[in-house]
């Protein structure tokens, strides 16, 4: 999580820019995204809903879907400035 927290920082321009912004953003949503989407199953399955699971795939979600939303935008950023 420190990892993607400098990443993070680096996209808003908190920190520098460190190397490969945009490859690291792109993964990280995308982990982050296929995380939150593991819950899927569990909806669907008759074992029965686990509460933490739920909570942790909505989270981690969340991130991926903000972290897609910051990858855009430095895209947008980048295609701009050049």
């Amino acid at each position: 999580m420190f990892a993607c927290t400098i990443f993070a920082f680096s996209a808003v321009g908190l920190i520098r820019k460190v190397p490969l912004l945009k490859s690291a953003l792109i993964t990280i949503a995308m982990i982050c995204l296929l995380r939150g989407l593991i819950a899927v199953p569990t909806f669907v399955t008759s074992s029965g809903l686990d509460t933490w699971q739920i909570v942790a795939s909505t989270v981690w979600l969340y991130v991926g879907i903000c972290f897609s939303a910051g990858s855009i935008e430095q895209y947008n950023l980048d295609k701009s400035v050049a």
